[in-house]
């Protein structure tokens, strides 16, 4: 399967207040636009993300974020394999063109 090479490297502040390095890849991104009005749109974005903050050993994990037209995190589900997180992203883009009365569904880089 392939990802996007550009990995970005980013420092977050964790639940116990510290920072953590971060290392994030996208795996598929989605903007979905309703076609009877293109003020109605929503972003699908799905991350392979390294936390490094447990022990320095890089915990995987995969993302799957959806967010409205204003950029506002409208639902976001976690997932342990890629295999789940496309099936993942698929489902949550299934999910926002269903709530449109004419959905097209563009592939998105970045």
């Amino acid at each position: 399967m392939r990802r996007q090479a550009a990995m970005v490297r980013d420092s977050v502040r964790g639940g116990d207040g510290r920072r953590e390095m971060v290392q994030i890849v996208k795996v598929a991104g989605t903007k979905i636009v309703d076609a009877a009005n293109a003020e109605r749109f929503a972003r699908v974005s799905t991350i392979w993300a390294v936390d490094d903050h447990v022990d320095g050993a890089g915990t995987a994990s995969f993302e799957t974020m959806t967010f409205t037209a204003s950029g506002e995190e409208f639902d976001i589900q976690r997932y342990t394999t890629e295999a789940e997180a496309r099936e993942g992203h698929a489902i949550a883009c299934r999910n926002i063109a269903a709530m449109m009365t004419d959905p097209v569904q563009l592939d998105v880089d970045g």
